[in-house]
């Protein structure tokens, strides 16, 4: 379901910004090898920052852009197996060369700074938490700052999306409303208890409106 098709919007193509009013912008940084992350959150919106070797990424997206989706990723530098490979080879056929040669068997230099090299490939990994996004997708160092990051998201997110769309309206039909009670609670943005208490309520309404009709009609026979 769009969120544009959901929201209270007077002014339509666009939807409404969220007002909220709050301390400063929280800053939470990140650090591991070469990657770096910095996330400025704000009250409506927040900004975020990935830096790489090499490169540099910054997005501003406000918190209803996230998924509720979660994918993880994890990365390591290619250039250190590739090279601990190959010293690995030319350690062996160093080896074979010389017990060939001499009978005895040596480990050349070789092939313990492939070893070394290979190592490094293998325990100098990042794991990352991916947030898909409309725009980009928020990448997040996996550590306990990274579940930091990711517990002030989805609050915030929940908390937006409870702003704009939570709400029941007497003019709108019940199954477009039910629909999106039924979103929000999907979204996180709603627990079972939250979903349960507004489709009693949107039952309730629907009721009486029912019942207002009814009672007119039977008015207007007399």
């Amino acid at each position: 379901m769009e969120l544009s098709a959901m929201a209270r919007n007077d002014n339509p193509g666009r939807l409404p910004a969220a007002v909220l009013e709050g301390a400063e912008p929280r800053v939470i940084t990140q650090k591991r090898f070469s990657t770096r992350t910095r996330f400025e959150l704000g009250d409506s919106d927040f900004a975020y920052r990935l830096d790489t070797e090499g490169s540099s990424r910054t997005y501003r997206l406000e918190y209803a852009e996230l998924s509720s989706d979660r994918e993880t990723l994890v990365e390591r530098n290619a250039w250190w197996r590739n090279v601990g490979m190959l010293w690995m080879l030319i350690g062996v056929v160093s080896a074979v060369i010389v017990y060939t040669g001499e009978h005895k068997l040596r480990l050349p230099i070789w092939l313990w700074l492939g070893m070394i090299s290979y190592g490094v490939y293998y325990f100098k990994v990042i794991r990352y938490q991916i947030i898909p996004a409309e725009r980009c997708n928020v990448v997040i160092i996996d550590d306990a700052t990274g579940a930091e990051v990711i517990r002030e998201l989805e609050s915030r997110r929940a908390a937006q999306l409870r702003q704009r769309f939570d709400y029941l309206a007497a003019d709108e039909h019940p199954e477009q409303q039910r629909r999106r009670i039924e979103w929000l609670g999907k979204q996180g943005a709603l627990d079972a208890n939250e979903v349960s208490a507004r489709l009693l309520q949107l039952n309730a309404m629907a009721g009486a409106h029912a019942l207002a009709a009814e009672r007119r009609e039977q008015d207007g026979d007399e």
